[in-house]
Formats: structure tokens, C-alpha cells, sequence
């Protein structure tokens, strides 16, 4: 813990992105006062840094037991998981770095011209991924549902593989589409 309260907020965030939640709840600055340690910025905003710390160490211990064993959860379970844990986390998590993103480039984009694409490229990314999540939330769900379903009453369809190939080869163009829609052709100069 004491080691947490020498870090810097940007250090804290850059090694546990879960933590960001934490710092905008307190409206610590990981930003542009990111170079402040936890205790310094703790200490600005009246706040008892040794139990922001163990709130850090607290989300860092969550990050580290997610190790589910997720070859023996039935289907149902696992789109319940990625319904409410990834899903809502994108969704939750979108409209954010927007912000974010909005603030920044608002600050220093005349500086940095590069942030504007940045941004623009996020915001086509965000578009792809909220498309992505309805079609696995309208199509590709239902579909393993429906497969869970006829399995476990004990009847073997031949042609569900058939019918399961065009929705899981759309669903894995999305993932390799929205992978390769990074920075990589950003010029930072």
C-alpha cells in the first residue's frame, strides 16, 4: 500500500486501467495533475490516501481473480457473462473516453493535430462495436441458445452447424475488422 501512495495517479492508471472509475469518483486528476503521487493527490482533495490505496488494492485483487474456468459454464451462463460483464462494460466505458477524448482534443489539439484523428477513429470504432453487440445480442445468442436448448433435451440436429456458420463467420469479420481499426496508420507527427 505504501509503495501505491509513492506512485503517481498516471503511473496507478497506466498499470490498473480499472482504477480510472475509482479517480473520477474522487475527481482526482489522472490527466493533466496525473503527475502528482496518490498521497499528494489525495491530500489536495481532503481525502485519507491510505483508504484510497486499499480501494486500488481492492479493484487490483478483483482484476486478478476473474480466472474463471470458462470450458465447464453452460452457453447460457457464458452470454450472461459477456452480456453483463463485457457488454455493459463497452457500453458504460464508450461514452466516457468520448469524453475524454473530447476534453483532450478541445485542450491540445491545436497543439497536436494527430488527436483529431484519434478521436475520429474512436468514434468509428465505438459505432462498429455497439453494432457488433446488438448483432451478437440479436442473432448470435439466440442462435447458441437455441443449440444449448436442442442438446440438452437430448436431440442432435446435423444442420445446426449449418445454420450457426453464417452468424459466427459475421461475428469473427466484426473482431477482425474492428482489430485492425487501431492507430497504426495515425501519423504523431
Amino acid at each position: 500500500m505504501i509503495a501505491l501512495k509513492n506512485q503517481t495517479v498516471a503511473e496507478i492508471v497506466l498499470d490498473y486501467p480499472n482504477s480510472v472509475r475509482l479517480f473520477e469518483s474522487y475527481k482526482i486528476d489522472y490527466c493533466c495533475k496525473g503527475k502528482l503521487t496518490l498521497e499528494e493527490a489525495c491530500y489536495l482533495k481532503n481525502l485519507d490516501s491510505n483508504h484510497v490505496a486499499a480501494m486500488i488494492t481492492e479493484i487490483i485483487s478483483e482484476k486478478k481473480n476473474l480466472g474463471e474456468d470458462f470450458s465447464q459454464l453452460t452457453i447460457h451462463t457464458l452470454i450472461d457473462i459477456v452480456l453483463h460483464r463485457h457488454h455493459n462494460y463497452v457500453n458504460n466505458s464508450i461514452p466516457i473516453i468520448k469524453d475524454h477524448l473530447g476534453k483532450v482534443l478541445a485542450k491540445h489539439g491545436s497543439d497536436y493535430p494527430f488527436l483529431s484523428e484519434i478521436h475520429d477513429k474512436f468514434a468509428d470504432l465505438a459505432i462498429e462495436l455497439e453494432q457488433h453487440m446488438v448483432k451478437e445480442e440479436q442473432i448470435l445468442f439466440p442462435y447458441l441458445s437455441f443449440i444449448e436448448e436442442v442438446f440438452l433435451k437430448g436431440v442432435a440436429d446435423s444442420r445446426i452447424s449449418v445454420f450457426l456458420k453464417h452468424p459466427v463467420h459475421m461475428m469473427e469479420n466484426d473482431h477482425e475488422r474492428a482489430g485492425g481499426s487501431g492507430t497504426d496508420s495515425i501519423n504523431f507527427k
